[in-house]
């Protein structure tokens, strides 16, 4: 939303300084995906989006919130202070190695989680090579008794979702399928 007594762009123009919806110090996003250095107010990059990516990831694995609570500053707690739940532990189902890169992207400290969106990427697309091309198409997992397909909670339909995220994910900021980085690489 703009202010009403803001001027309407001139030609060329595509916003008007007096726009802006936030100044210095203040924080916009949904708390649930803010990294911690977002949350201590530190300088951000692209390792910020990536933990926000992370959390993504962790949610489509599990079903679960990676961080939750009953109010902002519960769940701003828990991202400074608490390691998520072993993806594992909620579903066993799936791949120790999918497990590991959901807690690499999810790390507190910004210099051992994931550097960039193509690492990430990278990750999922090794894990995506070594299950079933069944799963991958969200079919019967190889091993699935005939007349058992997959439901929300099965490898294949894990399967699916990793591999359609994996193909979403930049190879590089600033590539033509991703809006142009915020951040440099």
């Amino acid at each position: 939303m703009r202010p009403t007594t803001c001027p309407s762009p001139g030609p060329g123009e595509t916003h008007h300084p007096g726009w802006l919806l936030t100044g210095a110090g203040t924080t916009v996003g949904t708390v649930g995906y803010m990294s911690p250095e977002q949350l201590r107010g530190e300088q951000i990059d692209a390792r910020a989006d990536v933990f926000s990516l992370g959390v993504v990831l962790y949610e489509m694995a599990t079903g679960k919130r990676a961080f939750d609570g009953s109010t902002g500053a519960v769940v701003s707690a828990a991202i400074l202070g608490q390691a998520p739940v072993p993806p594992c532990e909620l579903r066993p189902e799936l791949p120790p190695k999918l497990e590991e890169t959901i807690l690499k992207a999810l790390e507190k400290d910004r210099d051992v989680r994931c550097q960039s969106a193509a690492e990430l990427r990278a990750d999922l697309k090794r894990i995506a090579r070594t299950l079933a091309p069944d799963a991958l198409r969200g079919g019967a997992p190889a091993t699935a008794s005939p007349g058992s397909g997959p439901t929300s909670a099965s490898p294949g339909r894990t399967s699916a979702r990793l591999w359609s995220l994996h193909a979403r994910i930049p190879p590089a900021c600033g590539s033509s399928r991703w809006p142009a980085a915020r951040h440099s690489c």
